[in-house]
């Protein structure tokens, strides 16, 4: 479980974040959607500890993260991706998806230099667990490729396996779908929806509203940094501030229908 309580954020002398509240429990999918400028990525930013809120409360599981470092947060079960993709191009896939098993891996850096104490052993372990991720997202036959060789949406779906390499509790993203098609954003939200079926909390930015409301349990709405609205997609979907912030005077059509029911 996640819980964000009253979290403000100032950068440069700007309020980016006023006492913003949020919540995402476990095997569930919890969207954050508004405006261009809203807070949004600021607010994953503060929860997985690249900015430090000025105020609030950010507990994972009960235990208060404000204050910890990125890397301590990712031993908590936290993952993340980026909207940019932001894999390694040195590395291959598979060396990539190996990057989230960080923390399994065994033995110091002299243990590591010359491969004591189990670390081959260690190695191998990690190396067929990152084959087994890769196998799932349909992904086992890129394993030796460099990732800036394979097409952006092959990209992506690479930084959503080396996520789910850190088997988090919550997983945040970053609008995943930016730069996607609308074949490869339904295609992207089904592996989302597999997330959720596998017990994760997942926090979720995303511009196409359609699938919000198709997929998300949970929706929070975030305008100029402030949360004006909370609930299920039926009833942020007829919330007129809603409309009135984040989408002006347009109605809302029907759901596509293109990704599997909650």
């Amino acid at each position: 479980m996640l819980l964000v309580s009253a979290v403000s954020l100032t950068l440069g002398g700007l309020t980016v974040l006023r006492t913003v509240d949020l919540s995402a429990a476990a095997a569930e999918v919890t969207a954050l959607i508004g405006p261009n400028g809203a807070g949004k990525t600021a607010l994953l930013n503060c929860i997985n500890g690249i900015y430090r809120p000025a105020g609030g409360s950010i507990r994972i599981g009960g235990t208060e993260v404000v204050g910890k470092s990125p890397r301590e947060i990712a031993q908590l079960g936290v993952a993340r991706t980026f909207q940019h993709v932001e894999l390694f191009p040195r590395l291959t896939v598979l060396e990539n998806v190996l990057v989230g098993r960080d923390r399994n891996f065994r033995g110091g850096k002299v243990q590591t230099a010359f491969r004591l104490g189990g670390v081959a052993a260690s190695e191998a372990k990690e190396r067929e667990v990152a084959l087994q991720i890769l196998e799932g997202f349909g992904l086992a036959h890129y394993a030796d490729k460099r990732p800036d060789a394979l097409s952006y949406e092959t990209q992506k779906v690479i930084g959503l396996a080396r996520a789910v390499a850190l088997e988090p509790r919550v997983i945040l993203l970053d609008e995943p779908g930016s730069g996607l098609s609308r074949k490869e954003k339904v295609r992207l939200a089904q592996r989302i929806m597999e997330l959720k079926r596998m017990g994760t909390a997942v926090v979720w930015i995303e511009h196409d509203v359609e699938l919000v409301w198709e997929c998300a349990d949970r929706v929070h709405v975030l305008d100029a940094g402030v949360r004006i609205a909370s609930g299920s997609p039926d009833h942020v979907k007829a919330d007129p501030a809603v409309t009135a912030a984040y989408f002006g005077r347009r109605t809302f059509g029907p759901v596509s229908g293109e990704v599997q029911p909650r």
